[in-house]
């Protein structure tokens, strides 16, 4: 009886002792193991499972069930929040539609699908302070600085970033391609005003629509002055603390930034963190095989002080260096001078001597060697 749900059997045995019989009965939901289901086309009484998975992470695996009854001859498995652009797999499993701890998945079919392209669904990441502002003669310089779009989330071609900004007491817009860079530079911008920064991801589909990082920027003489005696000390490979002067302001915290930098410039994106201690915070960086660069920015009373990027590096081993002072931007007949003061001195704190120097502004970055203990960058 091959169609029964219930099958009985009957064992016969016999030996040199005799014969023996004994009846007994199985369910055969129970010990039916299914083929590969034919997508689409799928038979009745069934319980349907599909575990799916981007092809770029194994870690990222997802389950749906659905069940068929009798009148039904196909089954819809509706997925929802898939990533565009994205190619997934999908192993799809069978069993029979039974109430029962012993039921048996069948073999899955595994099929692949691309998802379609859509607009960027998420938002380059920004924080009030992620911006650099350089004061020149009566003008500035303001860099804005975000961390991407993960490369996986672009979900289509010709991924780039438009930066929307205004004016404050003016009724205008201005829209600029920042290309796929994770910071844009904005050049002889107005001391006087306020500029809010709207950074948009956008691809050939267009921009995203409902996701985007705002940066504001006060006017220049109400952006806070940058932390005072401020450096970075490398105390072996891969870690760094970068230092500044103790402050008694009240409600006063700081934001440390690094990013890899063969010059003045980022060459991979900017990351953050906010400083636990208020004197200093250490940075384990993934390989010491990469040159950096380190900056701080200043928070009180809702204002910051951007990020300011440290003039150098000191390496604890032989004389301990102190940084007396950040670069000093001085105008000498239209020139911009940048001066730095250099304190360095022995293991036991002992003043051994100290560096004046002045570099123009176009000639950065400078890199300096003070008896090999030194690196400016």
């Amino acid at each position: 009886m091959p169609s029964a749900s219930v099958l009985n059997f009957i064992l016969h045995g016999n030996n040199s002792l005799g014969t023996s019989k004994q009846m007994f009965s199985l369910n055969s939901y129970e010990i039916v193991k299914l083929g590969p289901p034919i997508v689409n086309i799928i038979g009745d009484g069934m319980v349907y499972s599909a575990k799916y998975y981007p092809t770029y992470s194994l870690q990222d695996i997802k389950f749906q069930e659905t069940s068929l009854t009798k009148n039904q001859t196909k089954v819809l498995l509706h997925i929802e929040k898939l990533v565009p652009n994205t190619e997934y797999i999908f192993e799809i499993h069978g069993r029979l539609n039974v109430r029962s701890d012993k039921f048996l998945w069948g073999e899955p079919k595994v099929i692949s699908k691309t998802t379609e392209k859509d607009v960027p669904h998420l938002a380059p990441v920004v924080i009030d302070s992620s911006f650099e502002q350089q004061i020149i003669g009566t003008k500035r310089t303001i860099i804005l600085y975000w961390k991407p779009v993960p490369q996986r989330h672009e979900n289509g071609d010709d991924f780039h970033y438009i930066i929307k900004y205004q004016e404050s007491g003016f009724n205008n817009n201005f829209t600029v391609n920042a290309g796929n860079s994770t910071d844009f530079t904005f050049i002889e911008m107005d001391m006087k005003l306020e500029y809010s920064f709207e950074i948009v991801a956008a691809n050939e589909m267009g921009l995203s629509v409902n996701k985007s990082a705002v940066i504001s920027i006060d006017k220049a003489e109400n952006v806070l002055e940058s932390p005072d005696d401020f450096g970075a000390i490398s105390y072996g490979p891969g870690i760094v603390v970068i230092h500044w002067e103790p402050t008694d302001e009240k409600h006063t915290n700081f934001t440390v930034f690094w990013c890899v930098s063969r010059y003045y410039k980022c060459d991979r994106p900017i990351q953050w963190a906010s400083a636990v201690e208020n004197t200093h915070h250490g940075i384990y960086l993934d390989t010491d095989l990469l040159p950096y660069r380190f900056g701080v920015a200043k928070h009180r009373d809702g204002k910051t002080s951007g990020l300011t990027w440290a003039p150098c590096i000191a390496f604890s081993e032989g004389p301990t260096v102190k940084f007396s002072e950040m670069p000093k931007r001085q105008f000498w007949k239209g020139e911009g001078i940048a001066i730095f003061i250099v304190k360095y001195g022995s293991d036991n704190g002992k003043l051994v001597g100290s560096l004046t120097f002045g570099v123009k502004l176009f000639l950065f970055p400078l890199v300096l060697r003070l008896e090999k203990y030194v690196e400016c960058s």
